[in-house]
């Protein structure tokens, strides 16, 4: 399942298409999850790939989001689908697209559908659900909804321990079976932040609710 496709800009690979897929399979009787890549430089008439961008055994990594940095570095970001409750996990590519490192973990806790984008100030803001995982109902893993904000030099860190988050909470999901936690958001050209999310909450059914912010109001506590 592609997160999106994202076009690149720095002049080391520009208007190069680049998408990310999660690939589930099974080895030797057990899950194995892979997240792979495809590029097109030629605005999607031919494409290259797929190359590998995470795999671990033991670790159900899916749900890839994919951004450019100012240096022209690629940093994929990815959730862990095991129900443990554990960090997003990232990989980050050198070379605009083909070889990646890691996955290693980054602090987002319980970090399930990332949706990672550059702020107009630099910084780069996450939009994620939070589930923490253990043993209830599934209905309890799906109320929380929170934004990370976070910097270059971050997503760049080799380990979680370099790296450094901002958590901000979005919404809440009062509902009796809660689901929330599949959006996207965008940044006008005022600075406005919008978003866009999945949500029960009050209703009979889910539905999409939206909110506005901007970048101070989410900093600043």
């Amino acid at each position: 399942m592609p997160d999106q496709l994202i076009e690149l800009r720095h002049d080391a690979h520009p208007r190069c298409w680049v998408l990310a897929v999660q690939w589930e399979d099974q080895t030797d009787g057990e899950p194995d999850w892979r997240v792979k890549n495809w590029f097109s430089d030629d605005r999607g008439a031919t494409w290259s790939g797929p190359h590998l961008v995470a795999r671990k055994r033991g670790w159900l990594l899916c749900e890839p989001s994919l951004l450019e940095l100012p240096g022209g570095e690629l940093v994929c970001f990815l959730r862990e689908n095991s129900d443990l409750g554990l960090d997003a996990f990232k990989c980050m590519s050198r070379n605009g697209r083909v070889t990646w490192e890691g996955p290693v973990t980054f602090p987002l806790p319980a970090c399930r559908r990332p949706v990672a984008g550059m702020l107009q100030s630099g910084q780069v803001l996450i939009t994620y659900r939070f589930s923490q995982g253990g043993r209830g109902c599934l209905r309890w893993w799906t109320q929380n909804f929170c934004a990370g904000l976070t910097d270059v030099r971050s997503c760049l860190a080799p380990d979680r321990q370099q790296a450094q988050t901002r958590i901000v909470r979005l919404d809440y999901d009062w509902g009796p079976v809660s689901d929330l936690g599949y959006f996207g958001w965008v940044q006008c050209p005022d600075g406005q932040i919008h978003v866009v999310n999945y949500v029960v909450d009050d209703a009979p059914k889910a539905h999409f609710c939206g909110y506005a912010s901007r970048e101070e109001t989410l900093s600043v506590g």
